[in-house]
């Protein structure tokens, strides 16, 4: 018989050791989640392949296409060099007579123009009258969307850009323009990236109220780094950035000082309908907001407590409900394919999902007593049981999907860049910066070019009366170029 500080250390060893395998994963190994399974034959999807699940963590593999440089698109400028041949070899070497020009070979290569910075001085027309000096009229120069900015819109954009969507420090740009052999220095650089993004703040607040008219949104956050200023000195405060999304063609992002019922409270807004999160606690004490959990959180623990099954950390008995999830996302996958309705997908849900739900709790209530609370596995169940209604909030409607991936997704660009920027210089650049990565967001939604949406969004502010800053967001630049002066219907 073990003595409680012998059982007591050997779990804590276990769970070190859990800890350093997870780092090592994340240092050096592959962080993709994807299981394969086979199709479920039987009328529940219960049937898997028990061997598939962690074996081809990274997939199948695609078979590699054909190898070489991609040919450039058509769009692509293209400079004809003509090669001539020497004239002492058009002479046939056989009949001494004059060769005939047939036709050309081809070699390509691409052909890359370094930056290239240019200075526009406008020189603008006076006139006076010769009898009326007091009568003068002057030309005027082309309008800016932001007044003390000492450059045009397309170099706004092209900074901006490299920030949010790029993510390039200020400090390796203005490296960039000085290589060129046009210094400008990195505070001015800053000065015009910040003052783009206050611009683009108004743009985002139209995104939200988009967004609030909706009912289906959503959200996630991540961890943002912070230079705090006060009398004792600077330090660094870690922060969060919080995303809502309609996963249609709107985003919205804010910064918060940390991860707080009133941070929930103020990413929510005015929003009333069903939120697909990843089950932080403060949005279920929103009224009006019901909370969908997001099952890929929840098959991210128990694979991470089967992980490694041959080591001593892992644990086989997760095995089973990673199959039965995986059952779940089958069933889903095998409808987005088929393009079934909302009515076939709920009645599908109803007949196939439901079952799977009854067999993973019924595991559940089994396993729980005999499972250690404090283990990868028990924490995997605890984690489960306290969201269980709202894991299962998808059987009610069809438009809930069973994961917040796509939430996720739109929250990668300010991951990369807090991978290479140290931090936000203050609380009110990181607010602006989180709801200019919120614009960049709404971009990727409509799938448009955001360097050519931000150059539009400038000259449409400078030279065209606008209603509102809806009218300028990346949905309204979207139907703008597909010539539907209308936009999107959204969700």
């Amino acid at each position: 018989m073990q003595c409680n500080e012998c059982v007591n250390l050997k779990a804590r060893i276990e769970e070190l050791s859990r800890q350093i395998e997870w780092l090592a994963r994340q240092q050096f190994g592959r962080k993709s989640e994807k299981t394969v399974t086979k199709v479920f034959p039987d009328e529940t999807g219960v049937q898997a392949d028990a061997s598939s699940a962690l074996q081809t963590e990274g997939g199948v593999k695609t078979p590699r296409k054909g190898h070489g440089t991609t040919r450039l698109p058509d769009l692509v400028p293209r400079l004809d060099v003509f090669v001539p041949v020497e004239p002492s070899k058009q002479t046939c070497p056989c009949c001494a007579r004059t060769m005939k020009l047939v036709g050309y070979s081809e070699k390509r290569e691409t052909s890359v123009v370094p930056q290239h910075v240019r200075e526009r001085v406008f020189h603008c027309e006076i006139y006076r009258c010769e009898f009326h000096p007091d009568q003068v009229v002057k030309a005027k120069a082309p309008d800016r969307a932001i007044d003390g900015v000492a450059c045009d819109h397309g170099t706004l954009a092209h900074i901006s850009h490299q920030k949010l969507v790029v993510s390039v420090p200020i400090e390796r740009q203005a490296e960039q323009f000085s290589n060129a052999g046009t210094p400008i220095a990195a505070s001015t650089l800053n000065m015009w990236f910040l003052k783009y993004c206050m611009f683009l703040v108004s743009v985002a607040e139209a995104e939200r109220a988009y967004i609030e008219k909706g009912s289906l949104a959503y959200s996630d956050d991540t961890s943002f780094r912070v230079q705090d200023k006060n009398k004792d000195g600077v330090k660094i405060h870690v922060g969060n950035e919080y995303l809502i999304t309609n996963g249609v063609d709107a985003a919205y992002m804010i910064y918060c000082h940390g991860r707080t019922d009133a941070s929930a409270k103020e990413i929510i807004g005015n929003f009333k309908g069903v939120l697909v999160a990843d089950g932080l606690k403060s949005y279920k004490k929103i009224d009006g907001v019901q909370v969908a959990a997001c099952w890929a959180h929840v098959r991210r623990y128990f694979v991470e407590a089967w992980r490694s099954p041959d080591s001593k950390t892992g644990d086989a008995r997760a095995q089973k409900p990673v199959e039965l999830i995986n059952a779940i996302f089958e069933i889903d996958r095998r409808c987005r394919q088929n393009k079934t309705g909302l009515e076939e997908l709920q009645r599908i849900r109803d007949a196939e999902a439901k079952p799977i739900l009854d067999e993973i709790k019924g595991w559940m209530s089994a396993n729980m007593p005999v499972i250690p609370p404090k283990s990868a596995l028990g924490k995997a169940i605890a984690y489960l049981d306290s969201r269980w209604e709202d894991a299962c909030r998808f059987l009610t409607d069809a438009r809930i999907p069973l994961d917040n991936n796509l939430s996720e997704r739109a929250l990668r660009k300010t991951v990369l860049g807090r991978k290479n920027f140290l931090f936000a210089g203050s609380t009110e650049a990181a607010q602006a910066i989180a709801k200019a990565y919120g614009v960049m967001a709404s971009c990727s939604l409509c799938k448009v070019d955001p360097y050519q949406y931000m150059v539009w969004a400038l000259d449409t502010f400078a030279n065209t009366p606008i209603e509102s800053y809806d009218d300028i967001t990346p949905r309204k630049y979207a139907a703008f170029t597909k010539g539907d002066a209308g936009g999107s219907a959204g969700n």
